[in-house]
């Protein structure tokens, strides 16, 4: 199951049944929209822990008093503000400020156009839900399998496929893909490491032996004179 999905899975069923009436859309492009805005919000996550300094801004949002890991149970608190967008002081505007700030037309566009929105303005209200919606997520995900922020980047950076195919080309050309950390698993880095270490002493042993065979050859002659 892809990361989209495991991330409406956590939300309470109430909010995705609610969301389409909330927002005046179909169920389709009401769907439609929250997969694109947690994609895009995960996208951006991912594409920020390959740099240290935002990653931990990123972290410490995650790990923030204000975000609660059950509050996707609790509509009231979802949908306080009437939907509006993110208050930038709570974890979600926050989360969507580092990320966004300096491309949010575009991501608004891509995300009404994605969806098929019938009211471009709810782009905005699909990001205010996703935003809180994928911070949960991660918070749970962090605790259960307790996780550091290099392991929450490294298994962010296993999804990476899945992620970048549910972006619509407009928002996936705002992110530099080749660019995003191709983070391998710590098995498969440290068998690598030592294959690379082995190698290393290939040259030397071969010198050895072929210096080993070459004193036996001249003993040899040396004895049958």
């Amino acid at each position: 199951m892809n990361i989209v999905n495991l991330i409406k899975n956590h939300a309470a069923p109430e909010l995705i049944s609610s969301a389409p009436s909330l927002l005046g859309e179909s169920i389709e492009s009401t769907g439609k929209g929250l997969s694109v805005s947690i994609s895009s919000i995960v996208a951006g996550i991912l594409n920020k822990s390959a740099e240290p300094d935002q990653m931990t801004e990123i972290w410490d949002l995650i790990n923030h008093p204000d975000n609660n890991s059950n509050i996707l149970s609790d509509l009231d608190d979802l949908f306080s503000g009437q939907l509006n967008f993110p208050d930038a002081d709570s974890p979600g505007g926050k989360l969507v400020g580092a990320l966004f700030s300096n491309n949010q037309d575009i991501f608004l566009s891509g995300i009404a156009k994605a969806a098929g929105f019938l009211n471009s303005g709810n782009a905005i209200k699909c990001l205010s839900i996703a935003a809180p919606m994928v911070l949960s997520f991660l918070k749970k995900k962090v605790k259960t399998e307790g996780y550091g922020m290099s392991g929450l980047s490294m298994w962010l950076g296993g999804q990476k496929n899945d992620i970048m195919a549910l972006l619509p080309a407009e928002i996936e050309s705002t992110f530099n893909a080749g660019a995003m950390p191709i983070i391998l698993d710590s098995t498969e880095s440290s068998y690598s490491k030592e294959d690379i270490r082995g190698l290393s002493w290939m040259p030397w042993l071969i010198a050895i032996v072929s210096l080993l065979g070459f004193m036996g050859f001249l003993m040899k002659s040396c004895n049958m004179q």
